[in-house]
């Protein structure tokens, strides 16, 4: 009883800290996909077939989001025709089946929110079938406080539905591994373990990877069949593997039915996602470029969506659970037969999606999402196998320390959830472009022209003007093309608008890290762009730092997507000392040879 308070304890917090602020953003969307997302939810009618309009992503999702939508008008609709006349009823219900941008970016928040609470608790389930009930619920509370997790909620895109999914999916290889082998108490879970993943391919593509849980789980479960000798063992495998293909079709083809019937298009946008993938120069892949495999993902992507705590601990303890794994593997005739697989089972999964993730050109945060709670699980398995020991250790050996022993394993607990609490206050908070914005509402004059950044999903400044001084939204606010100031045929273009928008500017906006950030890693490269950036920062094109609006976490140097969508650093420089066009030409040809 006293575990199952804890559990549900353990879930209304991580609802907290996944529902908190939902709609952050002041009623701005900052984040591309989730955009494009939503946009495709609000043009979709039963008219047009609930054609997505938009096949980067599956179809599921977006589905989730209009239907939720309209049961919701619906519900409204039935209170309304409680408190009103009937003839009101008929004028307002011609609107039911129209889904605003903005609901649509509610319910796919929501989606991915509760998906990821539930998250936890499948956490906890996988935990309970290798270690006790404290362990599990060590795991469940360390993926509750997640900073990597908590983010993904707040997106209304695919990671936390393809979280829950992957979860899902090694909650039934673990089943399975756990089950007796008569076809009855098997066939139904292949079944969903192949709905499940046919769903989940309907939410992403490369969901395709959890097929390698899948299959080492098939793989494993026939060869028992095979080895217990049963009378029609190769009619019962041949069924199961038939169950599990058809089940995995029926859940793709509900999910995504656009991805068959529109096939062309379908088609056509995964093969530039593929190619995007495998390194095609696009603006928004940049910091991509001369990074390695495998240690990008180790310095700019885990210890910030893991926290480091959690990060290192769970390193030290996959690298444990591994060990442990490889020895157990050729004992497997023991009792912790299960157990053994179990593991395997868990290491395999992790690995694989690791390194087919770590190779590609492109290494989002968002693509290694459904790894996050894994590492949990490692924390809690090895802590279970490791803890107990010691702790007997300890109280025969050392008693006089067993509170400082206790102490520094509750400290190191408590350590690991600060990463989660901390990253939480990003929505706790008005959203920094927000903040930026009213401060310059509030200090940059009437009529003032300013240079900013193009390729953000929406610019600064944002929301109302105050009250007073009146008129103060009339900027000229310029969204100058800095990825095509390198460009060999438009060099030469760009640069010379450069340096007209420079002697015209009394401002100029740096919205985030994105682009000095991606491109001063190569001078050579990318000379004009350095030029211009080194030069605004030291001071030598006559602007002065006047503002900074910065979150309170300090993660700048963390992946670029980690930060520019929900708690950008914005910058604002004003104009101290005016130049010619001429002199800003000097300026920066000091740096170039054009």
């Amino acid at each position: 009883m006293k575990q199952k308070i804890l559990l549900i304890l353990i879930l209304m917090v991580a609802s907290f800290l996944r529902f908190n602020n939902l709609m952050w953003g002041d009623g701005h969307f900052f984040h591309p996909d989730e955009n494009n997302m939503a946009r495709s939810v609000a043009q979709m009618t039963f008219e047009n077939g609930l054609h997505p309009d938009f096949f980067a992503y599956g179809q599921l999702p977006l589905y989730l989001a209009f239907f939720s939508a309209l049961i919701a008008n619906y519900i409204q609709l039935f209170f309304h025709y409680l408190l009103n006349s009937y003839s009101e009823l008929q004028v307002t219900s011609y609107k039911l089946q129209d889904v605003t941008f903005q609901e649509a970016i509610f319910f796919l928040r929501f989606w991915s929110a509760i998906t990821s609470v539930i998250s936890v608790y499948l956490v906890y389930r996988i935990t309970r079938t290798i270690a006790s009930e404290k362990y599990a619920l060590l795991a469940a509370l360390l993926t509750a406080f997640t900073p990597g997790l908590i983010q993904a909620a707040h997106f209304g895109t695919t990671e936390s539905l393809l979280t829950y999914f992957f979860l899902l999916i090694l909650f039934f290889c673990i089943k399975i591994v756990q089950s007796k082998s008569d076809f009855v108490s098997s066939s139904r879970l292949f079944v969903l373990l192949g709905i499940s993943f046919g769903l989940s391919v309907g939410i992403k593509l490369t969901a395709v990877y959890f097929f390698v849980s899948i299959g080492m789980t098939i793989l494993l479960y026939l060869n028992r069949i095979r080895a217990q000798k049963q009378r029609f063992a190769l009619l019962h495998r041949l069924l199961l593997v038939l169950l599990v293909v058809v089940s995995t079709l029926l859940g793709y083809s509900i999910s995504s039915p656009h991805n068959l019937i529109s096939y062309k298009e379908f088609g056509d946008s995964i093969r530039y996602e593929i190619n995007v993938a495998q390194g095609l120069d696009v603006f928004y892949t940049r910091q991509f470029e001369g990074t390695t495999p495998f240690l990008f993902q180790i310095t700019h992507i885990f210890p910030y969506a893991l926290g480091w705590a959690l990060f290192v601990i769970g390193t030290i303890c996959l690298l444990y659970a591994l060990f442990k794994g490889v020895r157990d593997l050729f004992h497997l005739h023991t009792a912790n037969r299960t157990q053994t697989l179990i593991l395997i089972i868990l290491l395999v999964s992790f690995f694989s999606f690791l390194i087919f993730n770590s190779i590609l050109y492109v290494k989002w945060t968002r693509f290694l999402t459904p790894l996050f709670p894994i590492f949990s699980i490692f924390v809690a398995i090895t802590a279970g196998s490791i803890v107990p020991s010691l702790t007997q250790y300890v109280e025969k050996n050392y008693k006089s320390y067993q509170f400082l022993y206790q102490s520094i394993l509750i400290v190191i607990i408590m350590y690991s959830l600060v990463p989660g609490i901390r990253f939480n206050t990003i929505y706790a908070r008005k959203d920094t472009r927000v903040q930026a914005s009213e401060w310059i509402y509030e200090n940059i004059p009437q009529g003032s022209y300013i240079l900013s950044e193009t390729a953000n999903v929406v610019d600064i400044p944002v929301g109302k003007i105050p009250a007073s001084p009146a008129g103060r939204r009339n900027y000229t606010v310029i969204s100058f093309n800095f990825y095509e100031l390198d460009h060999p045929s438009l060099r030469n273009t760009r640069y010379e608008e450069l340096l007209i928008h420079l002697e015209k500017a009394d401002y100029i906006f740096v919205p985030s890290r994105r682009i000095f950030a991606n491109h001063m890693r190569f001078p050579e490269k990318y000379p004009v762009i350095n030029a211009y950036y080194e030069a605004l920062f030291d001071g030598r094109l006559g602007f002065k730092q006047v503002h900074t609006e910065e979150p309170m976490l300090n993660d700048e140097s963390a992946e670029e997507t980690w930060t520019v969508f929900d708690h950008p650093t914005i910058r604002i420089y004003n104009k101290t000392t005016p130049k010619t066009r001429n002199e800003y030409g000097k300026i920066l040809n000091q740096s170039i040879s054009l």
